[in-house]
């Protein structure tokens, strides 16, 4: 998923959610985060069955040459 939105539009809250929905990392805690919610009461079929994976691009130096290098170094030390 790639998300586009405003600053301050809730994109890092809505992304979160949905790893901690979707991950199998935290099958473990889905009591505690949507048990009382309408979607932990009847969650789908895909809850906590996926690898999620995810990137902080702000970590990345954004200049032109060293793009690729500085997003390699960030992969690495994650």
């Amino acid at each position: 998923m790639f998300l586009i939105r405003p600053r301050r539009f809730g994109k890092l809250l809505w992304l979160n959610t949905m790893k901690a929905y979707y991950d199998v990392n935290t099958a473990n805690q889905f009591q505690e985060l949507f048990g009382e919610t309408f979607i932990g009461q009847k969650p789908t079929e895909e809850k906590n069955s996926y690898l999620i994976i995810s990137f902080n691009f702000s970590a990345v130096d954004a200049e032109l040459g060293q793009v690729k290098s500085s997003f390699e170094e960030h992969c690495r030390s994650g």
